[in-house]
């Protein structure tokens, strides 16, 4: 039984803070420039909270988390982040044209709490395997800010779009409104209608939800849970610290968009471009195409067994498919769900970046930088900044369904929902 209930959210002062100076996308895909933009845009913006520069001056006393606890601390003294009088719920719309697209959609997210509990063994369901480095990091923060500050984005199934007639009947106040610099329209709204928050109680109760990003955000705070009872012996009450700030999404609703997430290799010892191909012929057939026939083909294909791209930059751009995929899931580790065979995310990992490159789980981290745009992706081989591009087709969101559903756990990375939640909207106080 998912327990989904309504919070009293701190959140930014209108009346102090302009909202679009003050938000910033997830703390995993802000890079050092744009880091850089986001401190200068306002003093008291949310990347200030969530990724904090790093000091040569740190030490255990005084360091980025710290840091981010203070300015908490100190923003709610001063009244630019305030607290609801009472426990809401909140709609959110993001509009936004699809990348690569003429396409303009609209998806809608309810905004909660929810009370956490163990992956895969209740309502709550995984689908991507998670980085420890990430998830050290977000451990730190949590512990010295004890506050959800990003929201986990999660999906439930809800055909019949009971839950949203439910929030979109009720009485809403209007929040914030803008439009990020990617040209995204947020628009957020406040439901307090009693009667409204019992009902989507009711019907949520009912549902799964299946992580759809968010994955480090949740194990960490589910940890950081545990920790606490332990820590106050209080092991059967509920506390703040039990529930996790969530963003759900409908499994049908229009506006919901999955990308690819490229891959980008680097730092591979003695790599040559003709024997990587040659390898790689031996199980694949590799066909020479042009880049820009490459992504349209990725984009178009939906289905059909697993297949991608390679570029090479001056060596050449390819089509990949399998020559015998009963030779290919030979190769695979054994053990796995049937299904979890057929995704190209798994021949990449197993396959390309185990079997043929050689690589292990600690070099893949180390070496493989994931893109979701395109242009980064080849531009990095372009520049001379990496070596290979392994090009990617979306994963489904019936894949992702059914790797939640039977408790397998695709490689990192194996999905790009779009657009991201913001940070800065709002945040949960334990």
């Amino acid at each position: 039984m998912a327990i989904v209930l309504p919070f009293r959210a701190l959140r930014y002062n209108s009346k102090r803070v302009k909202i679009d100076k003050v938000t910033a996308p997830p703390y995993d895909v802000i890079n050092p420039a744009y880091q850089n933009t986001l401190y200068g845009r306002d003093v008291h913006n949310v990347v200030r909270l969530i990724l904090g520069k790093i000091k040569s001056s740190d030490t255990t006393k005084d360091n980025r988390y710290t840091r981010a606890a203070a300015f908490l601390k100190d923003w709610r003294q001063k009244g630019v982040i305030v607290q609801e009088d009472k426990p809401c719920f909140y709609v959110y719309e993001q509009r936004y044209r699809v990348p690569e697209s003429n396409q303009v959609k609209t998806r809608t997210t309810l905004f909660a709490a929810l009370q956490l509990e163990p992956l895969g063994k209740g309502t709550v369901y995984p689908h991507e395997r998670t980085h420890k480095k990430a998830k050290v990091d977000r451990t730190h923060l949590l512990k010295a800010v004890k506050t959800n500050l990003s929201p986990v984005f999660g999906l439930y199934e809800d055909g019949s779009q009971l839950v949203r007639k439910q929030f979109m009947k009720a009485q809403k106040t209007k929040l914030y409104t803008y439009t990020d610099d990617n040209k995204i329209h947020h628009t957020l709204y406040r439901v307090e209608d009693d009667k409204y928050l019992r009902d989507i109680q009711r019907l949520m109760k009912t549902k799964k939800i299946f992580i759809a990003d968010g994955h480090h955000r949740y194990e960490t705070a589910l940890a950081h849970s545990e920790a606490v009872h332990k820590r106050k012996q209080a092991r059967r009450g509920i506390l703040a610290s039990d529930y996790i700030y969530v963003g759900l999404c409908n499994l049908e609703d229009a506006g919901l968009e999955v990308l690819p997430i490229h891959r980008v290799m680097t730092g591979l010892k003695s790599f040559k471009p003709d024997q990587f191909v040659k390898k790689m012929s031996e199980l694949f057939v590799l066909k020479k195409i042009h880049p820009t026939m490459l992504k349209e083909k990725l984009l178009t294909s939906k289905t059909g067994t697993p297949h991608f791209g390679i570029y090479l930059g001056r060596s050449g751009t390819y089509w990949v498919q399998a020559k015998d995929v009963r030779k290919i899931k030979k190769v695979m580790p054994k053990g796995r769900v049937p299904a979890w065979y057929d995704l190209d995310v798994a021949w990449v990992s197993e396959i390309i970046m185990k079997y043929i490159l050689k690589l292990d789980d600690h070099q893949m981290d180390q070496q493989c930088t994931y893109k979701a745009a395109w242009d980064d992706a080849i531009g990095m081989i372009n520049a001379k900044k990496a070596q290979v591009a392994i090009l990617m087709r979306p994963t489904s969101l019936a894949s992702v369904k059914k790797m939640c559903i039977q408790k397998e756990r695709m490689p990192q990375k194996s999905t790009f929902f779009y657009p991201k939640l913001p940070s800065g909207l709002l945040f949960h106080k334990h």
